[in-house]
C-alpha cells in the first residue's frame, strides 16, 4: 500500500466491485477515459477480476477508505523500448479540483519507479481533457503533441489525443521536487 497525507493507493480486492460499479458506469468518466461504460454487475465483476489478475491497476482512497477513483499502468506497445510505460487516470467527479490526483500520481510514479526501470512515462488525453492536461502539466509531463484520429470510440466517433510524457532524468528531478513539499 502507498500512503499520502490525504490517500491510500492499493491494490484491488474482491470488496471493491460496488465501488468500481460506480466508477465504471458513469459515462461522462469512462468516455474520457476511451471506453464504454459497463452495462450490468457481472461485466463490472470481470472488470474486477482483470483489474485483479493483471496487476495493473491501483485504486484510491481517502484515509477514510472512501473510493474515489483508479490509476492504470503498462507497458507502451506503442514505442520500441521495453522500458516505456503508460499511465491513466480516472477520479469521481465529487473529488475533482481538490488536488487528490496529483497527490496520488506523485505518490504512485515515486512508487512505481522503484518497482521498475522507466525510461519514459506516456499520458494519451483525448483533446479537450483540460482537467487531465492541467493535472499532467503540474506533475511536469512535457507536452509532446497530437496524435489525430488516435482512437474510434464505440459510438464512432474518432478522436484526436495529445501526448504528454516524462523522461527518466525527469522523473528523477520531479521526485526531489516532490518530496520538498
Amino acid at each position: 500500500m502507498i500512503e499520502t497525507n490525504r490517500l491510500y493507493i492499493k491494490f484491488y480486492e474482491s470488496e471493491d466491485l460496488a465501488d468500481l460499479f460506480n466508477l465504471l458506469t458513469r459515462k461522462e468518466l469512462t468516455y474520457p477515459a476511451g471506453f464504454k461504460p459497463v452495462p450490468d454487475l457481472k461485466t463490472c465483476s470481470l472488470s474486477l477480476q482483470y483489474r485483479m489478475m493483471s496487476k495493473q491497476y491501483v485504486k484510491i482512497t481517502d484515509k477514510s477508505y472512501n473510493f474515489m477513483g483508479e490509476i492504470n499502468f503498462y507497458k507502451d506497445q506503442s514505442k520500441r523500448n521495453p522500458n516505456a510505460y503508460e499511465l491513466g487516470f480516472i477520479l469521481l467527479e465529487e473529488f475533482q479540483g481538490h488536488g487528490y490526483m496529483q497527490e496520488a500520481l506523485k505518490a504512485f510514479i515515486s512508487w512505481f519507479n522503484k518497482q521498475v526501470d522507466i525510461d519514459i512515462l506516456t499520458l494519451h488525453m483525448f483533446v479537450g481533457n483540460q482537467k487531465s492536461e492541467n493535472t499532467a502539466l503540474s506533475l511536469g509531463f512535457q507536452k509532446d503533441g497530437i496524435i489525430r484520429r488516435y482512437k474510434k470510440m464505440y459510438d464512432g466517433e474518432v478522436l484526436d489525443v495529445y501526448t504528454y510524457t516524462m523522461t527518466k532524468p525527469e522523473i528523477e528531478r520531479n521526485l526531489k521536487i516532490w518530496q520538498k513539499f
